[in-house]
């Protein structure tokens, strides 16, 4: 049973309006912001990862650290309600508690150490007794120079060569620490590297220019950077020809404010500034003797690139010992710098002309210029010449005129070391010659249009290397004039050449026109050039050797001496040699001699006392043109067929030979000889029998030549001769004659002659023919002889007793009774009566056997008894 009393009732209404008014009165009382009246296990808060944007940079590197960076915590967006702040620990994690849920809005305010403040704002939710998480990063700060370090002249304060010192190709060894700490930094680098330099001097942040060492530090999209750190740049190798002023480069990367929001820092390249290598030289200057050659000028040059804009050339100067050097300690280098340099007037092709006024060797001497032109002021501590080659050339003067001048390189490459030369010694070039005629090497040419002179040319003391022409001319020596060569105008003839050593010889030809110049004598002169317009010319003292004489015109032909053709026969002949002669000198006593000489053997013909067939004439002439006669006897029956050749030659008194000829196919000089043979024989029958009671008889004489001239004419003239009588057969009062002209297509042939006669009105029974051999109307050759049974034919009607010799000695008769019959017919009909008259036989034999022994008689008393 459920039961209430009012007292209780009313008591609890009490209580409740109690505890409402508290509650009023509590509630009132509290700040009007709800989160104020969240309880504790309502707030929430925000936490934050905080990384690097290139931990491949960073991580490890002290310079760099995730720690102290700064964040600001935003309820609105414009950043002006702060509402807390977030800082990072060394692992970059910061912690915000006790944020009431809502939105809020994150900054970077201050970046850790070697990282660039972000700029991002990020917006992050807390929700109810949550945290919530958010990420943030930042770049860290480096380097990114393309260009690192830079190579500068010291003299100039360009990055340019001077002289043979070039920039470029150095090698330099740069080190990376990641701290500041000295302590550190002796511990040793974190990385190195070894670059190299390129042509300009420069040292590039590339890989192409990376010759080893560690891998390079990548940033963004892989580009090359240096990371925060401290920097060493040791030169390893220097330029060529240049020396450090300072051996060790340093340089800082750093970071100057956390509130910097660019992570690329600047950067200079360093300039590695670099002294050119210094020296000097010295010489002295001397002649072949070895006296010192004072006031002799030189070109001093060094070629620092390409064209004669890029060298730089001074004058120098012997003083009065003959000594020189660049040395300040002789004159200090800014005392008159290059003085002498103004004595050159002109250069022309490399051939200095000089102001010698101006030269003096009191005056010092400096060279800089570089690459670009720019030169240094003169450094009185430092060598006058830059690290390079250099070329010391002798200039022209009065005082080295007439000799070598000099031309030598050397090189500069110790710093502060002085260079010495030996003796630099003065010689005299010399040069000579030898002509000769370039067709027999003698010294005789002969007056034509087209002489050639071989001259053979003797140098001594040239200069090896230098370039030199020789220049060959003539001239008469009786006048003096220059010798014309075949285009009218002074003959000249010039070589050049370099020479390859200081003593050699040299072949050179010149054509001449001595056409007019018979019997004179002619000068060669030779002369030398360098290319520095030195000019040598012969001592005089190979004047013989120099010296041609030109024959005198001689023209020498052989005739016969009994008609003055070109043909000799028999044993009484004669050649009779005629020398004509243009430009010998009257007055002056001259011999000319000559010999005979057969072209077939190439032999000398000699006399019947075994003696060389020679004939000479002494003859002193009045004018200069002439002519002398010679004449030589000649047996020429053992020599039918040959060619005789005519050799001379022309002297003077002393014995020097003017003219000679002695050619076997000289045509002028040669006289020929013919051969001649025939047989006669019966036209009728072809043999040597003709028909007695005949009324017409032929007779041919084939005539065999031997020597004639292919296509000249000739003329064979033949008569029938009576070997009883020994004249001529004669028929209606007139001799029996014939005559055959002809050309001969080869030196030896046979043309046949052809007799006709009445044998019925002769009286002669043994015939023989002869023949003659004309050209041009004059005899050449003849067979006439009446013993020659070749050229005998007989009739039929001659006792065979009686009959002609025959060549092996016996008679007709022996011939017959040997089996061997001298005619047909004739012979027969002998036969014949013999065999019918056998009674007669024994007087016939005893007849025939008388006969015979007369026969032999007569042959063995015979001078020739086969003719």
């Amino acid at each position: 049973m459920k039961t209430r009393s009012r007292t209780h009732d009313s008591n609890w209404w009490a209580a409740t309006a109690l505890i409402a008014t508290i509650a009023c009165v509590v509630l009132f009382s509290l700040p009007a912001f709800p989160m104020a009246r969240s309880l504790a296990n309502d707030e929430g808060g925000i936490e934050l990862e905080y990384t690097s944007d290139l931990p491949g940079l960073s991580s490890g590197n002290s310079l760099y650290s995730l720690a102290d960076a700064h964040f600001g915590v935003y309820t609105d967006y414009q950043c002006t309600q702060k509402a807390g702040e977030l800082i990072t620990d060394e692992s970059g994690h910061a912690r915000l508690p006790n944020l009431h849920p809502g939105r809020y809005f994150v900054r970077e305010e201050l970046a850790s150490p070697g990282f660039a403040l972000s700029t991002h704002l990020q917006q992050v939710d807390v929700a109810v007794g949550a945290s919530a998480c958010i990420k943030a990063s930042a770049a860290p700060g480096f380097a990114a120079p393309e260009l690192l370090v830079r190579e500068i002249n010291a003299e100039t304060g360009n990055a340019a060569d001077v002289a043979g010192a070039r920039l470029g190709n150095a090698r330099y060894v740069i080190s990376h620490f990641d701290s500041f700490d000295d302590d550190k930094i002796l511990a040793g680098p974190t990385r190195s590297w070894t670059f190299t330099s390129d042509e300009n001097g420069e040292v590039r942040l590339s890989r192409e220019h990376l010759v080893e060492g560690s891998p390079l530090y990548e940033g963004p999209h892989g580009l090359l950077v240096l990371p925060l750190g401290h920097y060493t740049v040791t030169l390893e190798h220097a330029p060529a020809g240049f020396s450090p002023v300072n051996t060790v480069l340093s340089f800082d990367v750093m970071t100057q404010d956390r509130t910097e929001v660019e992570p690329l820092l600047n950067f200079e390249p360093l300039e590695e500034t670099l002294a050119v290598v210094r020296g000097d030289i010295m010489f002295r200057k001397v002649d072949e003797g070895g006296m010192t050659l004072a006031g002799i000028p030189f070109l001093l040059s060094y070629a620092n690139g390409e064209g004669p804009d890029l060298t730089e050339s001074h004058v120098v100067v012997t003083n009065e010992h003959g000594d020189f050097t660049s040395s300040a300690e002789r004159s200090p280098h800014a005392l008159d710098t290059n003085r002498s340099d103004a004595a050159i007037l002109a250069n022309i092709d490399g051939v200095y002309k000089l102001d010698e006024t101006k030269l003096t060797s009191a005056c010092g001497t400096w060279f800089s210029m570089d690459a670009t032109g720019m030169t240094s002021p003169a450094d009185d501590t430092r060598g006058a010449l830059p690290y390079g080659s250099y070329l010391l050339q002798e200039l022209p003067c009065a005082a080295n005129a007439g000799t070598n001048l000099i031309s030598t390189q050397f090189s500069i490459n110790r710093d502060d070391f002085t260079v010495k030369l030996d003796n630099i010694v003065n010689t005299r070039p010399g040069v000579s010659g030898s002509a000769t005629d370039a067709t027999d090497a003698d010294k005789l040419i002969r007056p034509m249009e087209n002489a050639i002179v071989s001259e053979s040319i003797d140098y001594r003391n040239l200069v090896i290397g230098k370039s030199y022409r020789v220049n060959c001319s003539a001239f008469v020596q009786s006048t003096g004039e220059s010798v014309p060569g075949p285009d009218g105008t002074p003959a000249f003839a010039s070589q050049e050449f370099v020479a390859q050593r200081q003593n050699g010889k040299l072949d050179i030809q010149v054509t001449l026109d001595t056409s007019k110049l018979a019997g004179e004598n002619i000068i060669v002169r030779v002369e030398l050039v360098s290319d520095d317009g030195m000019n040598i010319t012969s001592d005089g003292a190979d004047s013989a050797e120099q010296t041609l004489g030109v024959e005198p015109i001689v023209i020498a032909t052989a005739q016969d001496a009994a008609d003055l053709d070109n043909y000799v026969m028999g044993a009484n002949a004669a050649i009779m040699e005629c020398i004509s002669y243009d430009g010998l000198k009257p007055g002056q006593s001259y011999t000319a001699s000559c010999t005979l000489n057969d072209k077939a053997t190439g032999n000398a013909l000699r006399d019947a006392q075994g003696k060389v067939i020679f004939a000479y004439t002494e003859f002193t002439p009045d004018a200069s043109e002439g002519h002398v006669d010679m004449e030589l006897p000649v047996d020429t029956t053992g020599i039918a067929g040959h060619d005789i050749v005519v050799f001379d030659k022309l002297t003077d008194g002393e014995g020097r030979l003017i003219a000679s000829h002695q050619d076997f196919e000289d045509e002028r000089q040669t006289i020929k000889t013919v051969k001649l043979s025939s047989s006669a024989t019966d036209k009728s029958d072809g043999d040597k029998v003709f028909d007695a009671h005949a009324e017409a008889v032929a007779i041919i004489d084939t005539v065999n030549y031997a020597n004639l001239v292919p296509g000249e004419q000739y003329r064979f003239k033949g008569v029938l001769m009576d070997k009883e009588t020994g004249c001529a057969l004669t028929a209606d009062g007139a001799p029996v004659s014939a005559e055959v002209p002809f050309v001969p297509q080869e030196v030896s042939g046979s043309v046949d002659v052809e007799y006709g006669f009445d044998a019925r009105a002769q009286s002669s029974q043994v015939l023989v023919a002869f023949e003659t051999l004309e050209h041009d109307g004059n005899v050449v050759a003849e067979h006439a002889d009446l013993e020659d049974v070749a050229q005998t034919v007989t009739s039929g009607e001659v006792d065979p007793d009686a009959a002609i010799p025959t060549a092996d000695g016996k008679s007709a008769g022996t011939a017959t009774l040997a089996g061997s019959p001298l005619t047909g017919d004739f012979l027969a009909r002998v036969a014949l009566a013999v065999l019918a008259l056998v009674a007669c036989a024994c007087i016939s034999c005893a007849y025939a056997l008388h006969r015979r022994r007369k026969t032999l008689e007569a042959i063995a008393h015979s001078d020739d008894p086969f003719r």
